[in-house]
């Protein structure tokens, strides 16, 4: 099943004086930011880690071993603050994933053309080095987009359904 099927098929049919009438279909897809909201909470997390990585540091492409430190570091500093601050609902709402997940969720993103991989001068391989870790990638969206996909999944301030993880999302697009 893909993350982007047909939404609207669109019939358009022509004025035409004779006896036949045209019908035209058009199909039309919709816009990668547009399905954000329906992106599961690892995967926007994700997306979320990379786009404030390109943001922070002016990166025009990025890594899983990258995204998922940057991910790692978001997820500790979220639930140190949180203790001291005595919220224990927030933080085990947004749990920190295992590498081997957050590694697939990297390759569903990739699939769903939401990252795509990038070609070096030297071919995928040698750029790379083999490694799928370490092969670099460009997010299609930028960190307003992730922004906007996280209020309209969980509600304009994050509070909604989702147990406060909308909250901390929205705060993590905005401390950049």
């Amino acid at each position: 099943m893909s993350l982007f099927p047909t939404i609207a098929m669109l019939q358009i049919s022509s004025l035409s004086s004779s006896s036949s009438k045209n019908i035209a279909q058009l199909s039309t897809q919709p816009s990668i930011p547009s399905t954000l909201p329906t992106v599961p909470i690892l995967h926007l997390t994700l997306l979320l880690a990379t786009t404030r990585l390109s943001t922070i540091h002016h990166l025009s492409t990025t890594n899983f071993n990258l995204t998922h430190a940057h991910y790692t570091e978001l997820i500790a500093s979220t639930k140190l603050r949180q203790s001291a601050h005595g919220s224990i609902a927030t933080s085990a709402s947004l749990r920190q994933w295992s590498r081997e997940l957050c590694r697939g969720a990297w390759e569903e993103l990739g699939e769903w053309g939401l990252i795509v991989p990038v070609v070096g001068d030297k071919g995928d391989e040698g750029a790379s080095g083999g490694q799928e870790e370490t092969r670099m990638w460009r997010c299609e969206v930028g960190l307003e987009d992730v922004e906007w996909g996280v209020k309209e999944k969980f509600g304009g301030n994050g509070s909604g359904k989702g147990g406060g993880v909308g909250e901390v999302l929205l705060r993590w697009c905005r401390e950049v």
